[in-house]
């Protein structure tokens, strides 16, 4: 198996935050719009938590999962991007549902 579940899901927290910053928050707007007017691809990328969130797993897997093959990295990053995707729907449910 990829990493630990402690690890998974602390990695799994650490994407849904950061993929709910880059896609949802107002600080990144800015980021997006600009990214939307060079690049339609990146763009949309960073508009979607979901996709944003596979890529952060991907780097965030890179830096901290030790050991183990090809196999055992991709299962890693899948599990990572999949905690990370439950985080970052409940959050954004939630902020739908404040009204924010």
């Amino acid at each position: 198996m990829g990493g630990s579940w402690d690890q998974t899901l602390s990695l799994g927290l650490a994407v849904a935050w950061l993929s709910t910053t880059v896609s949802d928050s107002r600080v990144f707007a800015p980021v997006r719009e600009f990214a939307g007017r060079k690049s339609g691809f990146f763009g949309a990328l960073l508009k979607c938590g979901y996709c944003t969130g596979f890529w952060i797993s991907l780097a965030l897997n890179a830096s901290f999962v030790r050991g183990g093959g090809v196999p055992e990295f991709a299962l890693s990053v899948v599990q990572v991007a999949f905690v990370g995707a439950l985080g970052w729907a409940a959050v954004v449910s939630l902020m739908k549902f404040a009204g924010k």
